[in-house]
C-alpha cells in the first residue's frame, strides 16, 4: 500500500464508452494516497493495474475481485487534474520502481536497472535491460521525445502521438462534434468530444456543416470546427504533410503514402511514430518482412516504443518466424500469451512487463 499523502480533493464526472461525460453535475472525489474515492466508489491504489491520461480525462485498468478487468473513465474539473496526475504518475513510479528493483535483486543484476521520467507528464519510464536509443516513449501520456532534443523540438514532439480514432501517428486534439436540430416543434441538442488527429475530423466536419445547415444555429460552431481541421498548425514545420500521408493511407492510396513519409523522414531522420506509419502501410501491402525491418528500425529510434513492437511482433507471426518472435518477447519480459496492444485503448487484458 502507498503511503499517505495529503488529501487532494477534486470534482469530477463519469465518462461512457464513447469518452463522454455522462452528466452535468459534477460529483466530489479525493485521494490520500492510498485509496481514491470517486464519489461512493473507492478504489484501493493496490487495485490500478495502469493509468492513462488525455487532456482532462483519467483511465484506470482495475482488477475487480472475480478476477475480472475494468476500465472506469472520468473527466477532473478545475486545478484537480494536475494534481491527481502528479498522484497518480508519483504512485506508479513507486509501485514499478519497486517491483523491478526486487526483480533485478532476485537475478543480482541489480546495477542493470535504468529508468527516464518523461519530459512532459513527469511519470518514470522503465527501461531496464532495453538498448539505449534516441527516443523514449511513455505510455502513461502516450508521448514520444527524444532525450537530447532542442527546446523547439521538444515543443514539436509534444503534440504528436498515436490518434486514438486512426490508430496512426499523427497530431491528435481535442474536437466537439455538434449539431443542432429543429423539426417544427421539435428541436434540441447533440454533442460528442473526442481526441482525434486533424485527418480524421476533417470527414466528420463537412458532415457536421451539413447537419447544421437547416437549423443555422449550430452553423457558426461547425465552420470553427471545419476550420481548426485544416488549420495550417497541424501542418507546419518538419512534420509538414504528416496529415496528408496518412489521410492517403487509409484511403488505400499506399504507394503515394509511403512517398509522403519517405520525404518527412528527410526531415525527422530519428522519429519512431513516422517509421511506424510507414510499417503500417507495409502491412495493408502485406509485405510483411519489409514492414518487420521498418518496425525494427523505428524501435532502433526508440527501444521501448510499444507501437512499433506491437507491428514487429504481428509481422513476425504472419512469417511464421517463431524463434523470432520468443526472443523479442524474451527480450520485452512479455510471458506466453501476454498480450501486445495497449489495453486502455483497446480493452484486453492488463500488460506487466516488469
Amino acid at each position: 500500500m502507498a503511503d499517505s499523502i495529503e488529501p487532494i480533493h477534486f470534482k469530477f464526472r463519469w465518462l461512457d464508452d464513447e469518452g463522454n461525460t455522462t452528466s452535468l453535475l459534477r460529483k466530489s472525489a479525493s485521494y490520500d494516497g492510498c485509496v481514491l474515492q470517486l464519489d461512493d466508489t473507492l478504489i484501493p491504489v493496490d487495485a490500478i493495474a495502469d493509468v492513462q491520461i488525455r487532456w482532462d480525462r483519467i483511465y484506470l485498468l482495475l482488477r475487480t475481485e472475480s478476477g475480472d478487468w475494468v476500465k472506469p473513465g472520468f473527466a477532473v474539473s478545475g486545478q484537480g487534474l494536475k494534481e491527481m496526475q502528479h498522484a497518480i504518475n508519483a504512485l506508479r513510479r513507486e509501485a514499478l520502481i519497486r517491483q523491478e528493483r526486487r526483480r533485478l535483486m532476485e537475478q543480482g543484476d541489480l546495477v542493470s536497472l535504468r529508468e527516464q521520467e518523461c519530459r512532459y507528464c513527469r511519470a518514470t519510464i522503465l527501461l531496464s535491460g532495453l538498448p539505449e536509443t534516441p527516443q523514449v516513449y511513455c505510455e502513461v501520456c502516450d508521448s514520444l521525445f527524444t532525450t537530447d532534443a532542442s527546446a523547439e523540438q521538444q515543443s514539436l514532439e509534444q503534440q504528436y502521438r498515436i490518434c486514438d480514432e486512426c490508430g496512426m501517428y499523427s497530431q491528435p486534439r481535442k474536437f466537439t462534434t455538434f449539431y443542432f436540430y429543429f423539426l417544427f416543434v421539435i428541436y434540441g441538442i447533440w454533442n460528442k468530444t473526442t481526441v482525434r488527429c486533424p485527418a480524421c475530423m476533417r470527414g466528420e466536419s463537412w458532415k457536421m456543416l451539413l447537419g447544421n445547415t437547416p437549423g443555422l444555429i449550430g452553423l457558426p460552431f461547425s465552420v470553427v470546427q471545419l476550420y481548426r481541421s485544416y488549420s495550417p498548425r497541424s501542418v507546419q514545420g518538419p512534420m509538414r504533410g504528416l496529415d496528408d500521408a496518412n489521410i492517403r493511407l487509409r484511403k488505400g492510396k499506399i504507394d503515394p503514402a509511403l512517398d509522403d513519409y519517405e520525404k518527412l523522414m528527410d526531415a525527422q531522420p530519428i522519429n519512431a511514430g513516422i517509421k511506424y506509419n510507414i510499417g503500417t502501410g507495409l502491412v495493408q501491402k502485406q509485405e510483411f518482412q519489409h514492414a518487420q525491418r521498418v518496425f525494427e528500425m523505428s524501435l532502433d529510434d526508440c527501444g521501448n516504443y510499444w507501437p512499433a513492437l506491437q507491428g514487429l511482433l504481428a509481422t513476425l507471426e504472419q512469417q511464421g518466424k517463431t524463434v523470432e518472435t520468443e526472443a523479442v518477447r524474451q527480450l520485452w519480459q512479455l510471458d506466453d500469451g501476454e498480450p501486445t496492444g495497449n489495453e486502455l485503448q483497446d480493452d484486453v487484458t492488463p500488460k506487466d512487463r516488469q
